[in-house]
């Protein structure tokens, strides 16, 4: 190809549009590919005009800013989408609302410290009822021993009787006994009688004596109920907003980091390219230089042996923030939330412990505080206590359904895949028939799945419903949590358990088409 040519051609290549900061990688590979065989075909020619040079190299030196330019505008652009994905990952922890839990959390030692002060004092009146119903059981022993006394006094005048009909001696003499019978019993039935009227008196007086005792009592023991039922819902308000925040941090932290190391691997892809486009300018840059020197193949010859540094090049990796699990406040708001689930044995050992025998704890409605601690899901730890038992995961046979979408399902926990009504709505329900009547201790509810892929569908919250001959049902007083993704089983129990053959989950809110797998825990 001529001179003339080149030139020609290396215009139209400066005329067009492909070396636009917004060209695809190919095209600006084509481009400086292109670029550089012109500038090398320019420069093995014999004889060049030296004005044709001039414009080669101006021409060549607007193009080689201009790549330039668009490489290092790319790179800060790589550079920047690794910095703000690594940033989204940090701003997970806006999930947690720490503040919010640990006002809740702090309350807890002081509302402990009441609970026990007022149970300690609901102890000391319980005693006193007791000791005064024991006085009182004594003085009625007395009492009723004192009574049999005095109607043995009040039987007495039958001697008296045999007296006045049988005449012993003179008149005078007979009248003198008679008179000395009944002043001795007078005085007896006087004496054995005030001794009755006072025991009396003092089971009435004791009697009254407990009656204001117990009242006192039970009084004391509804203040300390109400003060035990605010530790509780505190301290299930503090789990709710921990697990939340840390279960949405988890699934936060998990996706953004799985998003971050994908970027990493696009990114790397084109710094590679970029740093193949920068290598080619490189090349350019001194090609253009070699056509103004005085030994211009010398000069060409060492451009295309020349090894380029591309050190300016280069991406800045960044490691991705580690998870929050080992830092303070994450480690002490969303670790070891056993102990704060007031259904939980370990809740009531640093809560409950201490409390005299005669006020133990009222008994805790323990469905009202299901737990999954998020991210570490404790729902096994939850399910503690419950009853020893088996897990009954069911089959296609064992269930009923209000409506199903899909021909193939299976209701069991772990099934390939679940359970959903036809139209997702509050009152769809699934049952389990059990096969006969057993203590039903825990539910569990896990999310959709089709053909073993995670659907993005589950039950939020239900209610329980249970039955002993499949006709007349009976329901729990609250809705219980289920599930926050599609495969984590998330479990309450039932304290006491549910005498039951028949468990409906009956839906209450849900994500997506209300899929779900249930399994049930039947109690040995």
């Amino acid at each position: 190809m001529s001179a003339a040519a080149v030139f020609a051609n290396l215009s139209a290549l400066a005329l067009s549009s492909s070396l636009t900061i917004s060209q695809n990688a190919s095209q600006a590979s084509e481009s400086l590919s292109k670029m550089e065989s012109l500038l090398l075909s320019l420069g093995r020619q014999p004889t060049t005009d030296s004005n044709m040079v001039e414009t080669a190299t101006m021409i060549g030196q607007i193009l080689e800013d201009s790549m330039k330019a668009a490489i290092r505008t790319q790179l800060g652009l790589q550079q920047k989408s690794i910095e703000t994905a690594s940033a989204t990952i940090r701003a997970c922890a806006s999930h947690l609302k720490y503040d919010e839990a640990k006002v809740l959390q702090e309350q807890l030692p002081a509302l402990a410290k009441d609970h026990q002060q007022c149970r300690q004092e609901e102890g000391t009146k319980a005693n006193l009822v007791t000791e005064c119903k024991q006085m009182l059981s004594n003085y009625e022993a007395s009492h009723a021993t004192a009574r049999a006394d005095c109607d043995a006094v009040i039987d007495y005048p039958t001697e008296g009787r045999e007296l006045c009909n049988n005449r012993v001696g003179s008149v005078a003499d007979h009248y003198h006994n008679l008179y000395t019978f009944w002043d001795q019993y007078l005085k007896w039935y006087d004496g054995n009688m005030t001794i009755c009227n006072a025991l009396q008196a003092k089971v009435q007086t004791s009697s009254s004596n407990c009656s204001n005792l117990s009242a006192i009592h039970s009084a004391q023991r509804r203040k300390c109920n109400s003060q035990q039922a605010k530790l509780d819902t505190t301290s299930c308000g503090f789990v709710n907003s921990a697990e939340n925040g840390c279960a949405a941090y988890s699934r936060c932290y998990d996706q953004t980091l799985a998003g971050f190391m994908s970027l990493n691997l696009t990114i790397a892809e084109e710094e590679h390219t970029l740093q193949q486009e920068w290598r080619a300018v490189l090349r350019i840059e001194c090609l253009l230089k070699a056509l103004m020197s005085d030994h211009k193949n010398a000069a060409i010859d060492r451009c295309i042996g020349l090894v380029h540094n591309l050190d300016e090049i280069s991406i800045k990796y960044i490691s991705p923030p580690n998870p929050l699990n080992e830092t303070s406040p994450h480690n002490s708001i969303c670790k070891n939330l056993t102990d704060y689930v007031p259904v939980t044995t370990a809740y009531a050992k640093r809560w409950y412990d201490g409390l005299p025998m005669s006020a133990k704890e009222e008994t805790r409605n323990l469905q009202f505080c299901p737990s999954r601690s998020g991210g570490e899901r404790h729902q096994a730890q939850a399910m503690q206590g419950a009853c020893t038992g088996t897990l009954v995961v069911p089959t296609r046979s064992q269930v009923a359904f209000s409506s199903f979408g899909m021909a193939e399902l299976g209701p069991g926990l772990d099934a390939a895949t679940s359970w959903a009504p036809a139209q997702a709505r509050a009152g769809e329900f699934l049952t389990v028939d059990l096969g006969q009547e057993v203590q039903v201790g825990g539910a569990y509810v896990q999310g959709g799945s089709l053909q073993h892929r995670c659907l993005d569908s589950w039950v939020t919250t239900y209610m329980i419903q249970y039955s002993t001959d499949g006709n007349s049902y009976s329901s729990l007083p609250e809705a219980l949590r289920g599930s926050h993704d599609c495969s984590s089983k998330v479990g309450t129990r039932f304290d006491p358990p549910l005498q039951a053959r028949f468990l409906r989950f009956v839906i209450e809110s849900w994500h997506g088409k209300a899929s779900m797998r249930v399994g049930v825990l039947a109690c040995s």
